[in-house]
C-alpha cells in the first residue's frame, strides 16, 4: 500500500522579498486537481478525547509551560488516553502492553480518568479545573459499575505510562560552556540569557529508538557560500528594522509564534472536529500526533547540541552590523535545526498518513503571544511549511536549519506512524501474482487522447527542452497519442517507445511523491537517468529537483498503488 504524506525533504526553502504569501510548491503545482479535500473549520468536538485536549492546552497556556515540557505532557496525556479506550475495547495496538482489559467499563469515564490522572501528576496547579471536569463527566454516567470500571481503567493507564517516564532523563541536568568561535553558538542579544534545555537531546524517546536515530547532516561551513547566503537573507528580511519584509510576512511570522503544541493541537482540532471520527480514531490521531510532536523536540535538540551552531543574529553582528537585532525574540538555543520547524513537521506527515491525504483544507487561528491572527491552508504540508518559513521571517533561524527540519521531522513522522499505534489484529499482507506483458496503469491524456500537452516526448531527450509537436506527425501507444516535430523524432520514438514515454502516465510527478495524481500545466519537463518526468510546473519542477533520488524512489513506490498495476 502506497503511503500518502506531504514530502519535506525536497522542498528547499528560500525566501522572495517580493512575495505576499508563502504558498507551498506542492500546494501550487496540485491545488486545482480534484484530489483537494476540503474540511470546513469547526470549534466544536463531541467527545471526551478533544474535551481533555482543549483542557490541557487551556491548563499548559496557564502555567506557561515551554513547547519542549509541553509537548511530553501532551504525549503522555494521549498515551494515557488511548491505552485506556483501547482497554475497553481493543481496535488498535497499546503505546504499553495491556495488562487487563475492562469491556465493561464506560469510555467516557475512562478517558476523564487517565486524562485527569496525568494532568493531575503533571499539571498540579490547575488539578482544581481537572477536578470539575471530572466532575463534570461522572455525572452524565448513571451505570455505578460502568463508572466504577472506567475509573480503574483510566487511572491504570495513566499510572503506566507516568510509571514509564518517571525516569526519562527530563530532570537531568548537563554541563554546557558557550562557543567562541566562528560558527559556534553563544548567548544573544539583547539579553544574552544561558543556553536552555542543553539536557533534551538526552531524554528518552518515546518511540525513536533513540533522540540520535535521523540526526541531520551538518551544517554549512562558516563562510561557504551557502552560509553566506544564509546570513545574506535573513539580514535583509528578518531583521527588527527590515524594509525587505512584508506586512503579510511579518504576520506570518507572529501567527506561527505561539507553542507549537498548542498550535499543532489547535490544527489537529479543527480538522477530527469535522470528520465525525469515534473516541478510539480520535485517541489514536491525538497520540499520534503529540507522540510524533514530542519525538521532534528530543531528536531536534539532539542535533541541536550536537552541532552547536550559532545563530543569524550573532553571525550578521559579527561580520558587522553590531546593532542588528531579530524581528521576534530569539530562543537561547543553538540555531540548527529549527525544532519549530521539525515539530510541524512531524505532526503534519503523521496527519496526511493518518487521513490519507495532505490535501486537507483548515483555517486557524493564532494564540499567545500573538492572539488572534487567523490564516487558511490548502493542506498539512502548506502549514508546515509556512511555519517552518515563519522563522526565517522573524530573523531566529536560517533556511538551512529550516529546510533540516523538515528533513527530521518528516523521518520521525513517518516512524512514529509506521511503529506505533497500529491497527489491532491486522490481516496478513499476501502477495498477487501480476500478468505480464499487460498494463491498467492510467495516462495523463486530453479530451483528444493526446499526452505531454502535445509537446514533443522525443525533444526532451535530443535537445533537452520541450518541443511543440505536430498535429499530422502522431504515433500511438497504450492508449495515449504522442505528436512530434519532425518524421525523424517520429521514427525514433517508434523504434523504442519504451525508451521515450513519460513517467507515470504523464501525471505530475511531485504529486505523485505525494501519493496523488495530478494534471502538468504546461511542458515543465526534464530527463534523469535516461528516463522522462514531467511536473505540474516550474515551482513543483524545482521542488522535485532537490532530492531527485529520493523523490523518484518515492514516487516509484506510491505509482504502483496509483496506476493500478
Amino acid at each position: 500500500m502506497s503511503k500518502v504524506m506531504p514530502s519535506f525533504s525536497n522542498f528547499t526553502y528560500r525566501l522572495d522579498s517580493k512575495s505576499l504569501t508563502i504558498r507551498s510548491v506542492q500546494t501550487m503545482a496540485i491545488v486545482g486537481a480534484a484530489l483537494l479535500a476540503s474540511v470546513a473549520a469547526s470549534k466544536t468536538s463531541a467527545d471526551e478525547v478533544t474535551r481533555w485536549n482543549q483542557i490541557a492546552t487551556d491548563a499548559s497556556t496557564v502555567a506557561n509551560t515551554n513547547p519542549l515540557r509541553e509537548s511530553a505532557v501532551f504525549a503522555i496525556l494521549h498515551v494515557a488516553i488511548h491505552d485506556a479506550v483501547n482497554a475497553v475495547e481493543s481496535r488498535y495496538e497499546p503505546y504499553l502492553p495491556r495488562t487487563s482489559q475492562a469491556p465493561g467499563a464506560s469510555v467516557e469515564v475512562a478517558i476523564a480518568s487517565a486524562a485527569h490522572s496525568t494532568l493531575a501528576a503533571l499539571l498540579p496547579e490547575s488539578k482544581v479545573t481537572f477536578d470539575a471536569a471530572m466532575e463534570e463527566t461522572l455525572r452524565t454516567v448513571s451505570d455505578d459499575s460502568k463508572k466504577t470500571t472506567g475509573l480503574e481503567v483510566g487511572r491504570a493507564a495513566a499510572a503506566a505510562i507516568l510509571a514509564a517516564r518517571e525516569n526519562d532523563g527530563e530532570n537531568h541536568t548537563v554541563q554546557y560552556t558557550p562557543g567562541t568561535k566562528p560558527g559556534e553558538y553563544r548567548p544573544t542579544p539583547p539579553d544574552f540569557k544561558p543556553a536552555a534545555l542543553t539536557h533534551w537531546g538526552s531524554v528518552k524517546p518515546f518511540v525513536l529508538n533513540s533522540s540520535a536515530q535521523f540526526r541531520c547532516t551538518e551544517p554549512p561551513p562558516v563562510n561557504s557560500p551557502l552560509a553566506l547566503a544564509d546570513i545574506a537573507e535573513v539580514k535583509a528580511i528578518g531583521g527588527s528594522k527590515s524594509v525587505t519584509r512584508t506586512a503579510e510576512q511579518s504576520e506570518i511570522g507572529r501567527f506561527w509564534y505561539e507553542s507549537s503544541p498548542r498550535g499543532w493541537n489547535r490544527i489537529a482540532r479543527e480538522v477530527a472536529g469535522t470528520r465525525q471520527f469515534d473516541v478510539w480514531e480520535n485517541a489514536r490521531l491525538f497520540a499520534l500526533v503529540n507522540l510524533a510532536m514530542a519525538d521532534g523536540y528530543i531528536a531536534g535538540f539532539e542535533t541541536k547540541y550536537y552541532y552547536n551552531y550559532w545563530r543569524p543574529v550573532t553571525a550578521i553582528r559579527e561580520r558587522g552590523d553590531s546593532e542588528w537585532l531579530s524581528y521576534l525574540p530569539t530562543p537561547p538555543v543553538p540555531d540548527y535545526p529549527s525544532t519549530h520547524t521539525v515539530a510541524g513537521a512531524a505532526v503534519a506527515t503523521v496527519m496526511a498518513r493518518f487521513f490519507n491525504t495532505d490535501f486537507i483544507s483548515f483555517s486557524m487561528t493564532s494564540g499567545a503571544p500573538y492572539p488572534g491572527i487567523t490564516r487558511k491552508f490548502w493542506s498539512f504540508s502548506e502549514a508546515a511549511r509556512e511555519n517552518g518559513a515563519s522563522r526565517v521571517l522573524c530573523g531566529i533561524h536560517f533556511s538551512t536549519a529550516v529546510n533540516a527540519g523538515y528533513i527530521q521531522g518528516e523521518r520521525i513522522g513517518d516512524w512514529v506512524f509506521e511503529n506505533a499505534l497500529r491497527p489491532a489484529n491486522r490481516p496478513a499482507i499476501t502477495a498477487s501474482p501480476v500478468s505480464k506483458g499487460s498494463t491498467t496503469a492510467k495516462v495523463n491524456v486530453d479530451s483528444r487522447g493526446i499526452i505531454l500537452k502535445g509537446y514533443d516526448a522525443v525533444a526532451y531527450f535530443k535537445q533537452g527542452k520541450p518541443v511543440k509537436g505536430d498535429p499530422k506527425i502522431t504515433s500511438s501507444h497504450q492508449g495515449a497519442t504522442y505528436l512530434f516535430a519532425s518524421a525523424e523524432d517520429k521514427g525514433e520514438f517508434d523504434k523504442d517507445p519504451a525508451k521515450y514515454v513519460p513517467q507515470y502516465g504523464g501525471f505530475c510527478a511531485y504529486a505523485v511523491v505525494n501519493g496523488v495524481l495530478a494534471d502538468i500545466e504546461g511542458p515543465d519537463g526534464f530527463v534523469y537517468k535516461g528516463k522522462l518526468y514531467l511536473c505540474g510546473n516550474k515551482a513543483a519542477g524545482e521542488s522535485f529537483n532537490t532530492d531527485l533520488d529520493r523523490n523518484i524512489e518515492k514516487a516509484d513506490a506510491n505509482w504502483r498503488g496509483l496506476s493500478g498495476s
